[in-house]
């Protein structure tokens, strides 16, 4: 997979990104860990402006991550 990902990105195949769906608790219990100062946001987004999140993923100019709020 990651072969095929670097070839789209020199313009030698399908150009992708992956994102991953899948829920661990230890994924969750290692964030609450983090200082503040690690975690970077580039933007936030309300759920009904989805489609400008991923806009601004795809631009490929994000400085940290992109939150998508599903709930208030």
């Amino acid at each position: 997979m990651a072969l095929r990902w670097a070839l789209g990105r020199v313009g030698l195949g399908v150009w992708y990104d992956c994102v991953n769906l899948e829920f661990k608790k230890e994924w969750l219990e290692e964030v609450l860990e983090l200082d503040d100062e690690e975690i970077v946001i580039d933007s936030e987004f309300d759920m009904s402006k989805g489609k400008e999140a991923f806009e601004r993923l795809n631009t490929g100019r994000c400085r940290g991550k992109v939150i998508v709020n599903v709930s208030e």
